[in-house]
């Protein structure tokens, strides 16, 4: 735990192969000012990632490397507000896969 900050983890079981709202709707009233790391797995990740790449309307070759997939390890950060999904307006921070971007 060593530079992991006085966060604390939360298993939710939910988010096992959730939809892109579950996951928002999940994550959405733990959000803070320090932020929130949400882990989780294909396809739900993905379908999230690009879904707010779409919103962001982000087409840099990063963003377009993850639209079209989500390797495992994979990650992106985004700048997002307490909003309802439908009303989001994220915005890509960065992004990392094994492989490259």
């Amino acid at each position: 735990r060593e530079g992991m900050g006085s966060g604390r983890v939360l298993l939710d079981k939910t988010l096992y192969l959730a939809e892109p709202e579950t996951i928002w709707s999940s994550a959405r009233p733990r959000l803070g000012e320090d932020g929130l790391l949400v882990v989780g797995h294909n396809p739900g990740i993905h379908a999230l990632v690009a879904d707010w790449l779409r919103r962001a309307g982000d087409r840099s070759a990063v963003a377009r490397a993850l639209g079209e997939g989500f390797p495992t390890s994979a990650w992106a950060a985004f700048d997002v507000e307490d909003e309802p999904m439908e009303s989001l307006s994220p915005r890509l921070l960065g992004a990392w896969a094994p492989k490259g971007l």
